[in-house]
């Protein structure tokens, strides 16, 4: 039987820190860099408010596949919190009234410590709430946003119908390792969810207005930052924000990138040229046009993987270009095992469907996890990776790796084809570059030269940077923490 985990013996001194400080400010932004232990943190501090009786229950709001495979799961690893009851909120769909409903509403009047739902079952949440528990106490008083960048937006049908309930908690958490993917834009709502608007307003419009300049460009309005509104920002939130780098608290291995660098062949290179000068590309099979900017960034990524989409819904097809990426990763593998020959067990990150058909041509028995992979296979596939059990594993980054472990099953990522989102790229690597992994990260990415692919490689290296700016402004030294921890 594997020995429990304890808080005396297994917990480092900067989660104790983390339990402690969170309870004592009651709402909190815990910004902690991936791998840090930010669920084991959430896990006490709920155990902990428990016990104390300052709460009945907590409610956990967390992406799908991290509310499936890892609040549990964690829970029964540590001798404090193996005896935490559960209920999962979340169901399949089902109509107003359904017995899937019934038995959602019956979920609510089951006593647990820790409910969990995931975000897209927020608005059914909140008409739940406001149906039976408007004039009366909710189950729950503590609410915690895991992956919180899920509510970054407030506009959302999500975040709307969940507002009003937000100030019915008396305990409100906000967790995530990447707190401004795309911007410093994105720290409204998640402070929001915490302090109700008091240190970034309580609308999106006076925080516009506060801290960017609206510039008309085109048809779009696009927002940039005034001067000293970072600063101002991060002084705002300081003292809302419990902020830790993984680099400063655990030992991690070296993490490399290596971008492989390859020429269009001439042929192409005048199609990709006057697809990006005209927006508009003839092949042999059909014509594609890009209607605007940001078609056309679409359209010019899926060109450089090889096939490109014409048409809509039942009329979509799929035009074949050329193979010119898919020959390269054909040359680093041993055909006749469907493995790396020099790389290893390796993740391979894909945005398109077709993508993930060209590379089954190549791994045919690579398990694949995107929006068509049942909750129960992408458990069993995860499994399966941390055993060593699966030499190469597809993965759609937009199928959300949040709080995913991956580091047991291998070392290496290579991006077929790289996203634009930077929460979605940090988010994948970090599943690798964690505690536990043992050997150096590799993350390998194909890159054709003067296209669109370095365009994207410099966006994410250019949000990373205002991503960085920030958190560097909230850091906390181990001298704090020790000097707080006594």
């Amino acid at each position: 039987m594997t020995k429990l985990l304890t808080w005396d013996d297994d917990m480092h001194d900067y989660q104790k820190f983390a339990v402690i400080e969170s309870m004592k400010r009651r709402h909190a932004a815990i910004f902690l860099g991936t791998g840090l232990g930010k669920t084991i943190i959430s896990l006490t501090i709920t155990d902990q408010l428990l016990k104390r009786k300052l709460i009945k229950s907590a409610l956990v709001i967390a992406p799908k596949r991290c509310m499936l495979n890892s609040w549990r799961q964690e829970a029964l690893l540590w001798n404090h919190t193996k005896d935490l009851k559960f209920s999962v909120l979340h169901g399949s769909a089902g109509g107003v009234g359904s017995a899937e409903m019934v038995r959602r509403r019956n979920l609510l009047d089951q006593e647990a410590d820790i409910y969990l739902i995931n975000y897209e079952g927020l608005p059914w949440l909140s008409k739940t709430l406001h149906e039976i528990f408007r004039n009366k106490e909710l189950p729950f008083d503590c609410v915690i946003f895991d992956e919180s960048t899920k509510m970054k937006h407030s506009t959302t049908k999500r975040f709307r119908r969940f507002k009003p309930f937000m100030s019915r908690f008396n305990y409100r958490y906000a967790l995530t390792g990447t707190p401004a993917p795309n911007g410093l834009m994105n720290l409204f709502g998640q402070m929001y969810t915490i302090d109700l608007g008091e240190s970034l307003g309580t609308t999106l419009t006076s925080f516009r207005e506060r801290f960017f300049i609206s510039i008309l460009n085109d048809t779009h309005v696009l927002y940039k930052l005034r001067k000293g509104g970072a600063k101002a920002i991060s002084k705002r939130i300081q003292s809302k924000v419990i902020y830790m780098r993984k680099e400063d608290y655990v030992k991690l291995p070296p993490i490399v990138f290596n971008e492989i660098k390859m020429d269009l062949p001439k042929k192409y290179r005048r199609q990709y040229d006057e697809l990006e000068s005209t927006f508009f590309i003839e092949l042999e099979e059909a014509e594609v046009e890009a209607f605007s900017k940001a078609t056309l960034s679409l359209k010019l990524r899926q060109f450089l993987q090889g096939k490109m989409y014409s048409g809509v819904g039942k009329e979509r097809k799929t035009l074949k270009i050329h193979t010119e990426k898919l020959d390269v990763l054909k040359e680093m593998v041993d055909t006749s095992k469907g493995i790396f020959e020099s790389i290893g067990n390796c993740i391979i990150a894909y945005n398109f469907k077709f993508e993930r058909n060209d590379l089954k041509s190549v791994f045919p028995d690579a398990p694949s996890i995107d929006g068509a992979t049942t909750d129960a296979q992408s458990t069993d596939y995860i499994k399966r990776w941390n055993l060593g059990q699966i030499p190469i594993l597809l993965y759609n980054p937009a199928s959300d790796p949040h709080g995913l472990n991956l580091q047991l099953g291998g070392n290496q990522i290579l991006w077929y084809g790289l996203t634009w989102n930077l929460e979605q790229f940090i988010q994948l690597i970090d599943r690798l570059h964690r505690q536990r992994q043992k050997k150096t990260v590799f993350v390998h990415s194909l890159v054709f030269r003067d296209t669109v692919d370095e365009v994207v490689a410099e966006a994410l290296k250019s949000k990373e940077a205002v991503q960085s700016d920030l958190l560097n402004r909230l850091k906390k030294y181990k001298a704090n923490i020790n000097h707080q921890l006594g």
